[in-house]
């Protein structure tokens, strides 16, 4: 990265190091984590829930960087003027932000005849344009990203939960039919208890005529069998 994204480079830096100490941080915390009521929720669960703010990532500042160093207009420039305010000289020198831009505009005056200030901030404009192409490319790679990394697998996630919808209605539908068959297994489970009573009682019914037939018709049978063998003993025989 060239010297005009140097606060960059040491944003990043910065950055890194913050992100090495809550790595060294981390395991003790979900270890504390761990140890919390079931329920209490952590710092470290609610953190998780909010939006991701988003860091400075070296790749991106690389990339703008270099088509920012491509695109430098000739001469002196804010890219100049940014070198000379950014130098440690200049910073040990003058501390004082405001003082040291004018002190590093009026050195490069007097080094190039009929520099403005209008030009200083015209240029800040071409690389503001530069920043702003090179990002609006880098979301068109992000939005391919998005396409292949994202947008595939919400289409897989929409079709699977179309297939568990239709299973649901499937099983929905199977059940009521079930629920149906259920219905008359039930009827006939009745009917069937219900005519087996019949039928026993029928069958008990049956053999009762059947036995008390049997006992009238030998009642009787024995009496007629009696009555005549009485009879042929003691009447008269025929003449």
């Amino acid at each position: 990265m060239g010297n005009l994204f140097k606060f960059i480079e040491n944003a990043i830096f910065e950055q890194e190091e913050t992100q090495q100490e809550a790595e060294k941080k981390e395991p003790q915390a979900r270890q504390q984590e761990q140890q919390q009521p079931a329920t209490a929720v952590s710092a470290a669960s609610a953190a998780q829930s909010e939006p991701y703010a988003g860091n400075i990532r070296r790749h991106f500042a690389e990339l703008i960087s270099e088509a920012v160093e491509q695109a430098d207009i000739a001469g002196p420039d804010y890219r100049e003027l940014k070198d000379a305010f950014d130098t440690e000289d200049m910073k040990q020198n003058i501390p004082d932000p405001t003082t040291r831009w004018k002190t590093c505009f009026s050195m490069m005056r007097m080094m190039h005849k009929g520099l403005t200030k209008q030009h200083i901030l015209a240029s800040i404009d071409v690389y503001t344009g530069v920043v702003d192409h090179e990002k609006r490319n880098a979301l068109a790679q992000i939005e391919e990203k998005r396409n292949e990394l994202v947008g595939k697998k919400s289409a897989a996630v929409t079709e699977a939960e179309k297939r568990i919808k239709d299973a649901e209605a499937e099983i929905t539908r199977l059940q009521e039919k079930i629920n149906k068959i259920n219905e008359r297994m039930s009827g006939d489970r009745t009917f069937i208890e219900n005519a087996k009573a019949e039928i026993a009682a029928g069958e008990t019914e049956i053999n009762a005529d059947k036995a008390d037939l049997e006992v009238t018709a030998e009642t009787i049978r024995k009496t007629l069998t009696d009555d005549k063998a009485t009879l042929e003993a003691i009447l008269p025989n025929d003449q």
